[in-house]
């Protein structure tokens, strides 16, 4: 007979999947000699080598190779899967690593571990090895991971019934072994920003000339369990971001070029499909805050506090993101909740793990321009995002 097993790591999480109702499943083992426990890694498409984030971004989530313009594969470099067990009351294990180039030919033919005597559990290794597994990852780390989340799960035979989490372990009757199901959570969300802009739909200009800097994120929040913030507020704030660790937090990225006056850049990223992506934990939304240097204002125009040299900056601060498409209604009550949605149906209040935020075709307007980063009382910025789910892409696998 023929068993199914439908995975995906959608905005709850990354599956691997081991099991399925279709047969007798029951949750008593055997209690002497061997047997064998089945599992089944069901990626079908992978990402490999999507770089580093740089000044001129990077392919956003619905133009990297591997997706389908709705749903982006996680990144995987590598795995391990682990069975534990107990021979002759010794603790013994049996572990088989995939590497990058053999991922797709392993998780379409499975996994199988042989003549174990009474396992006890299965560990999976996702980006990160059994020395490097971490409970609490910085915003450093995140940033540097990008795509690549490091993922780890134990399942036991305790675990017998896989709507708890996700996960089982269970002794399989007819088939003679063991199928296991292990389900990875996400850790954190994805925020990828594109298509910035002078926003010149107005007769005038405050600007005759100015030079974007870059943009970056305050009130970020630096672990991933915690809610300690970092941001940066002084009229200083991108000459004290323009250092190495640009993965740390306050997170930020140089975009330079001209903003207005001759030859002005159109936006930014320039090249069509790219983003500045930054990984977010869970919790309330960072603030998005762009840069510009060597401004000159048009005559009858002044910023208050703002000496207006050249060396000086200004900031345009967005401190509130809408849904492009709103979701409003009760019908619509559970995708609020899964994408940290108000129950306006517009506004994110939470950006949820297991998230892309998409923030796209953003024209600053000249009232949003400051001498501080801080979010002005009289005007911020308002976000248009596409929330798309972190996702494998759908398949089924068959035992």
């Amino acid at each position: 007979m023929k068993l199914k097993s439908l995975i995906m790591f959608s905005a709850a999480a990354l599956a691997f999947a081991a099991c399925s109702n279709d047969n007798e499943v029951i949750s008593t083992q055997p209690t002497e000699g061997t047997t064998t426990v089945s599992v089944k890694l069901n990626m079908p498409e992978i990402i490999n080598n999507m770089g580093t984030r740089g000044g001129a971004g990077i392919a956003a989530a619905a133009e990297t190779p591997g997706t389908t313009g709705d749903t982006t594969p996680v990144e995987v470099k590598s795995a391990t899967v682990v069975l534990n067990s107990i021979s002759a009351d010794e603790p013994t294990t049996q572990t088989i690593t995939l590497t990058e180039d053999e991922m797709n030919t392993m998780t379409k033919d499975g996994i199988t571990f042989t003549n174990v005597i009474a396992p006890r559990s299965i560990e999976v290794y996702v980006n990160c090895s059994k020395n490097e597994k971490q409970d609490d990852l910085s915003i450093y780390e995140a940033n540097n991971y990008g795509l690549a989340v490091p993922l780890y799960k134990e399942v036991t035979t305790a675990d017998t019934d896989v709507a708890d989490d996700g996960c089982a372990f269970v002794w399989n009757a007819e088939e003679e072994q063991y199928d296991v199901t292990v389900t990875l959570k996400p850790r954190y969300a994805r925020m990828e920003v594109s298509k910035i802009s002078h926003d010149t739909n107005h007769e005038s200009c405050i600007f005759t000339a100015a030079n974007f800097k870059g943009l970056f994120l305050n009130n970020v929040l630096t672990k991933e369990v915690g809610s300690e913030t970092a941001s940066v507020m002084t009229a200083d704030a991108w000459s004290k971001l323009n250092r190495a660790d640009v993965y740390d937090s306050p997170t930020w990225s140089p975009a330079t070029g001209v903003y207005v006056g001759t030859g002005a850049q159109a936006q930014w990223p320039a090249e069509e499909g790219y983003c500045y992506p930054y990984s977010v934990f869970e919790g309330v939304p960072p603030t998005l805050v762009f840069c510009v240097d060597n401004a000159t204002l048009a005559d009858n125009y002044i910023i208050n506090g703002w000496d207006g040299t050249a060396s000086d900056y200004l900031y345009a601060v967005v401190s509130t993101y809408k849904l492009a498409a709103p979701l409003t209604g009760e019908e619509n009550a559970a995708l609020r909740e899964k994408y940290g949605v108000a129950d306006d149906g517009e506004t994110i209040s939470v950006f949820k793990k297991g998230n892309i935020y998409q923030i796209t075709d953003i024209a600053i307007p000249d009232k949003a321009w400051n001498p501080t980063p801080t979010p002005p009382t009289a005007y911020t910025v308002v976000a248009t995002v596409k929330v798309l789910p972190w996702t494998i892409v759908e398949g089924t696998v068959e035992w």
